[in-house]
């Protein structure tokens, strides 16, 4: 997975605990932070990401749950430092 690829690109990421999340009506950007703060990143969000996010994942680490809400949004993720990741803008389709 691709996010996979950009966390292990980061410095030492914490344990890869799992848990099960369940969101509805989530604002995308307190998604990304709270999936961040849980893996211990900074990240960067650009104000063109909006909206919210419905989610059910079941026994996850926070690299596969940031790595789905990414994807559902159409965003990226570029590490800029040794523990930051800037969030792309949306792709256009």
């Amino acid at each position: 997975m691709w996010l996979l690829a950009v966390a292990a690109a980061l410095a030492a990421p914490p344990a890869a605990a799992r848990f099960d999340l369940e969101l509805r009506d989530a604002e995308v950007h307190t998604t990304i932070r709270m999936l961040a703060d849980l893996g211990d990143l900074d990240v960067v969000v650009p104000d063109t990401v909006h909206g919210t996010v419905n989610i059910r994942l079941v026994d996850v680490t926070w690299e596969t749950a940031l790595a789905a809400v990414l994807m559902a949004e159409g965003l990226g993720a570029v590490p800029t430092g040794a523990n930051t990741l800037r969030i792309t803008p949306p792709t256009r389709r």
